[in-house]
């Protein structure tokens, strides 16, 4: 078991996140407050973690035809040849009859996050990565969840890639459907395992809803949506030590069906929360994380 500090909303402040440097009003700040929790984290590859009950799994001998080069160089080799393949292994290992990749972050730890958006600097060889999102969150909440798929209907609304995915019509049979689903693919692209700022998922089984706030996100032209967490003692944290680009996280990020919750009572949860964080025990020479998460959605789910 590892210990660890992992930053907390401090459940005072406004839960609002300014997604650009020029958007800050006067004399305030880009986030809410947070607080470094002193936790225990249990060390996942000991547990039999799934994605429905807990919200996060463990995947092995996971494949891709990218180079960790081409994660940096190659964005349309991301948005074509490695969704492709994050489709089908969420398709595959989960079930469903659909699946569509929509956006993605390449991160590395040695960049600051949201760096990239106070940088003039475009060009279309080379992705700037992000940094990793070191506080407890939630990617998608009730109103964005939806929203998201509408988004995905227009032009624009992926922000990686360009044109709709489908239809409205197709997004709005998609919201009334019995059940629809949003799953990271998360995983390393280095060379090396990760030691150091990995990935602490919280067991949906050791939450309730009543957890999660709603935090905005203020960009230019939009407004979106995560949850943020507040600590509570009865959470249960999970890491997956040196994990490797042969390895990848599933984490659920909102399920569309209300029947599934949080809490030991129920089989399935809608969302989990997590985050990276800083390893006490990673050397100080340790190399920085480099990951890639993609963000896909699943319906006419078969589980």
């Amino acid at each position: 078991m590892l210990h660890a500090n992992l930053p907390h909303w401090d459940g005072k402040s406004q839960p609002i996140t300014y997604m650009g440097s020029s958007l800050i009003p006067k004399g305030g700040q880009r986030n809410f407050d947070m607080v470094q929790v002193p936790c225990k984290i249990n060390n996942g590859r000991l547990f039999n973690l799934s994605l429905n009950k807990n919200g996060v799994e463990l995947i092995s001998n996971v494949t891709t035809k990218l180079t960790t080069q081409q994660f940096y160089t190659q964005p349309d080799s991301i948005t074509s040849t490695y969704y492709d393949e994050c489709c089908a292994f969420v398709q595959h290992h989960t079930g469903c009859s659909k699946v569509f990749a929509f956006d993605h972050n390449v991160r590395n730890a040695q960049v600051k996050l949201f760096a990239e958006r106070n940088s003039n600097i475009t060009t279309k060889a080379t992705i700037r990565p992000d940094g990793p999102v070191r506080f407890v969150h939630n990617d998608y909440t009730d109103t964005s969840g939806p929203q998201r798929v509408l988004d995905l209907a227009k032009p624009g609304g992926s922000y990686t890639k360009s044109g709709a995915l489908f239809s409205t019509t197709e997004a709005k049979n998609i919201i009334e459907s019995k059940r629809y689903v949003f799953v990271n693919l998360w995983r390393p692209i280095g060379n090396h395992p990760v030691i150091d700022v990995p990935l602490a998922v919280c067991d949906a089984q050791s939450m309730q809803e009543s957890d999660f706030t709603n935090c905005q996100l203020i960009y230019e032209n939009r407004i979106g949506q995560t949850h943020i967490i507040k600590h509570n003692v009865r959470h249960q944290w999970h890491w997956f030590p040196c994990m490797n680009k042969h390895e990848a996280l599933l984490l659920k990020c909102w399920d569309s069906d209300r029947s599934t919750g949080a809490g030991a009572t129920k089989k399935k949860c809608r969302f989990t929360a997590h985050t990276a964080f800083l390893n006490p025990n990673a050397p100080i020479d340790a190399p920085p994380r480099e990951s890639c998460e993609v963000r896909c959605f699943r319906n006419q789910i078969c589980e």
